[in-house]
């Protein structure tokens, strides 16, 4: 049996959209040491919550996911009012328009799930992908990003 470090390709594909989705951003707002920071708190957390909710505590967790989850909740706290370009394609491919979505909405629709999926997998021995560890890594964002503004304003 073949075992990835990470769930998949689609998997690492869907890390690598998100990192360049948000984290550009993020960082130029924080600073490169500041976004290490984030990057390594969210990891850790990530991890500890992936572990405490897993049945299985001998699975292997590798991957960037959790760390990438918390970019994507201190995007939420740093740029509330931001929106994301979809572009729209209809039959085969052809281009139909532009709309803009609020980021929050995409988040949370992104939250939504990772919570749904955690829930379901919950007291499962097969774990391909650590949906808590999603959780905690983006509550690890959202808690930077908040302690970030508090420095900065005060």
């Amino acid at each position: 049996m073949k075992r990835w470090l990470c769930a998949g390709v689609v998997h690492l594909l869907g890390n690598m959209w998100f990192l360049w989705l948000f984290g550009r951003t993020v960082e130029d707002k924080t600073g490169w040491k500041n976004y290490l920071l984030l990057f390594t708190a969210s990891a850790i957390l990530s991890a500890t919550l992936f572990i405490s909710t897993a049945a299985d505590k001998t699975i292997p967790c590798v991957g960037a996911s959790g760390a990438i989850s918390g970019v994507i909740g201190a995007y939420l706290i740093l740029f509330p009012k931001a929106k994301i370009r979809f572009h729209i394609f209809g039959k085969l491919g052809t281009y139909r328009t532009t709309t803009f979505v609020p980021a929050w909405v995409y988040i949370l629709i992104w939250l939504g799930l990772n919570v749904a999926y955690g829930i379901l997998q919950s007291g499962s021995q097969a774990v391909a992908v650590a949906y808590w560890g999603h959780i905690g890594g983006f509550i690890a964002g959202v808690i930077f990003a908040e302690l970030y503004k508090n420095l900065k304003q005060g």
